[in-house]
């Protein structure tokens, strides 16, 4: 929804936008996306070589992105652990000197 706001936003403020012959603006506009889509395919190439699923890897690039977006490039850091997996408990460093016992140098 979000994109889609944006998308027609950009597209009103764009120069093609004001060319009034329609004919031709929407040339430019297939001209542009041909060019975009060209621009893609070294992309494609390196994607199919790559990936061995490539919609996992499509959809787990975008849902990344996507994140770094809405974070402003910061996004919040993932637990990798088993959120089921009880937390381990604290373990002392040393053992604690029995009761009525000095330690050495106190």
């Amino acid at each position: 929804m979000r994109d889609g706001v944006g998308l027609y936003t950009d597209s009103q403020v764009s120069l093609i936008h004001d060319i009034k012959h329609i004919p031709t603006r929407n040339e430019v506009y297939a001209a542009q996306a041909i060019d975009q889509r060209a621009g893609l395919l070294d992309q494609e190439n390196i994607l199919n070589e790559a990936a061995i699923d490539p919609y996992t890897f499509i959809r787990d690039a975008y849902l990344l992105h996507r994140n770094s977006l809405v974070y402003d490039g910061n996004p919040p850091r993932e637990k990798l652990d088993d959120p089921d997996s009880p937390e381990p408990e604290a373990t002392p460093s040393a053992p604690a000197a029995p009761k009525g016992k000095t330690t050495p140098g106190s």
